[in-house]
């Protein structure tokens, strides 16, 4: 069953669709066209229902999406059950989803293995531009690289780790992580960095980028084989990282500070990317959108036997 309905009350459900197939995204991208007038926001609903429809027809048994319009914003509702969504989550196109809404949360219920995702995306511009690449091992469906960001008013949460090992024991870490970031929300950089520490304890563990990006600064912590590189205006400078394994052997943390100048730009990549990648020869890093970026580094330089993880920010146009 499928409906849409052009109330004029913005807490109204728009869009409500029954999933049956992949080719639901095609019908319910047709009606939101009709529906948002504001293209920014239009493409970035359609990214995200087309994603979750795809995801639910592939893991789920049966679902459904709904959209409401709310003050400020949309929010995407997906709901789906069945055994393999339980297992395996809505699959790697989430970090599509995380990309295209400024805030994404997830409830499991494991009684009747039923998961909802919502998402929200507002109606005015993201402060932040933001592309991502994510793909596991090329003989696996899930890995454990996590690639995580949120905007919190004018600043910008990230986390990109890799978790040791690939498969479903690398990808169950990796879901604690994905857990952890969704309910963290302090403002003390160490706090954050020590609890997930404590977290990761009995597992695996990870290498970690955890930062707090403001307009005119970054902090950050970074542990590990993941490589980060950051412009602003006058070349790719290579960020320095602490040896170690957060969870399992490390170093006593070392938070990082850098300044930031208008239109700065972050390269995030996890050890899935080349060692041959060095922002620095490529001179598409900096003209390309992050989100183009983001796609040609893992597309050309990302090894098929390992996961793969690659985040760019770019940061405000102006101070």
């Amino acid at each position: 069953m499928f409906e849409l309905r052009n109330d004029r009350d913005v807490s109204e459900c728009i869009l409500s669709l029954k999933v049956f197939s992949p080719l639901d995204g095609l019908i319910a991208e047709h009606y939101l066209r009709k529906h948002l007038k504001d293209s920014r926001v239009l493409s970035r609903a359609v990214a995200v229902v087309r994603e979750l429809v795809t995801n639910i027809g592939k893991y789920a048994e049966q679902g459904s999406i709904e959209v409401f319009q709310k003050p400020g914003f949309l929010e995407v509702v997906a709901w789906s059950q069945g055994r393999k969504e339980a297992q395996a989550g809505l699959g790697l196109g989430l970090e599509i989803v995380r990309k295209n809404a400024r805030e994404v949360t997830f409830e499991e219920r494991k009684e009747t293995q039923s998961f909802t995702v919502t998402a929200r995306i507002p109606f005015s511009p993201p402060v932040w531009s933001i592309g991502t690449f994510v793909r596991p091992h090329v003989r696996e469906d899930v890995g454990g690289d996590v690639c995580l960001w949120r905007e919190e008013g004018e600043r910008l949460r990230v986390l990109v780790a890799d978790v040791l090992g690939h498969g479903e024991r690398a990808f169950e870490v990796a879901q604690k992580i994905r857990s952890f970031f969704g309910e963290d929300t302090s403002e003390d950089l160490l706090a954050s960095y020590e609890r997930l520490r404590e977290l990761l304890q009995m597992t695996r563990g990870c290498a970690l980028f955890l930062g707090l990006l403001e307009r005119k600064y970054m902090r950050y912590f970074l542990v590990g084989n993941v490589r980060a590189w950051l412009n602003r205006g006058d070349g790719f400078k290579f960020l320095p990282a602490r040896p170690g394994v957060v969870g399992r052997l490390e170093l006593p943390p070392k938070l990082w500070e850098e300044s930031l100048l208008p239109g700065s730009r972050l390269i995030v990549c996890t050890d899935g990317v080349e060692r041959r990648f060095h922002p620095h020869f490529f001179p598409w890093t900096i003209g390309l959108s992050p989100e183009r970026v983001a796609r040609k580094i893992g597309e050309h330089f990302s090894r098929r036997e390992d996961d793969v993880c690659v985040l760019v920010v770019e940061g405000p146009g102006d101070v």
